[in-house]
């Protein structure tokens, strides 16, 4: 049965899509018109039916879905195609909720959690906040722990403004390291924020580089015990990167 999906016209002026190349392009139009999309935006497809699909090398498709997932765009998971803001497209009648929360109750759980927080992070293009005594950052987005007062917050934030992103970051590394220590000591989240910053303007790291560095670090069985904080998480990224690469290239093409 053919299904009727939302595309707006405004897709083409949109400044990501504008600077991306005619295979960057095609692939992102397939990701959303697809036979195996849905509501929610979280489907299964192999890479060899992309290629069949759209025509596209392995090897191409492969490049675009890491450039995609740096760009916090579209990630690749378990053989999953996970599609930021896909469900903020689709309408607003009752009906088309109740299914996009249906097929979300329904995902399998290899891909529940990575799901819900590749929706939670900003893409680059996002508006950003800068942390200072005089504006407080959204603390509901994570579930954290709201300061007692203005007072604290402010005895908190050092003197660099680092951005909402940074604390986002900060925050999805904390909530992966409880899914494996939920007694897990509260840090203080506006140093690790702080790290992140330094990790994006002195490292020169990419907010998407150190989100899949998070991600890897808190799946792989010897360094989740190791990186613990975003002090170390920056001190051992070089290492962390090399090993990620490799249980990619191992492993990111799913077996049909």
């Amino acid at each position: 049965m053919t299904k009727a999906r939302f595309f707006q016209t405004s897709f083409w002026t949109d400044s990501y899509i504008e600077n991306l190349n005619k295979n960057e392009k095609l692939l992102f139009i397939y990701f959303i018109t697809n036979p195996s999309t849905n509501l929610c935006g979280a489907y299964e497809v192999s890479i060899k039916r992309m290629s069949f699909d759209t025509g596209l090398e392995e090897k191409v498709i492969l490049d675009i879905l890491s450039k995609f997932e740096k760009d916090i765009r579209i990630k690749y998971e378990k053989g999953w195609v996970l599609i930021k803001n896909y469900q903020k497209n689709q309408s607003t009648h009752p009906n088309t909720q109740k299914g996009i929360e249906r097929e979300m109750s329904e995902l399998p759980e290899i891909v529940k959690k990575p799901y819900e927080v590749f929706m939670r992070l900003k893409t680059p293009s996002d508006p950003v906040i800068p942390v200072n005594s005089s504006s407080q950052p959204n603390l509901t987005k994570l579930n954290l722990t709201k300061p007692n007062s203005n007072r604290e917050l402010r005895n908190s934030v050092t003197k660099e403004n680092y951005t909402q992103q940074d604390l986002d970051l900060s925050n999805l590394l904390l909530s992966l390291i409880k899914q494996n220590n939920p007694k897990f000591k509260e840090p203080n989240i506006h140093n690790w924020a702080n790290d992140i910053r330094l990790m994006r303007e002195q490292d020169k790291r990419k907010p998407g580089e150190i989100q899949m560095m998070i991600q890897f670090a808190q799946t792989d069985d010897f360094w989740k015990t190791n990186i613990l904080s975003t002090g170390k998480l920056r001190k051992q990224f070089d290492q962390l990167f090399a090993k990620a690469k490799q249980k990619i290239t191992n492993n990111i093409i799913p077996k049909v």
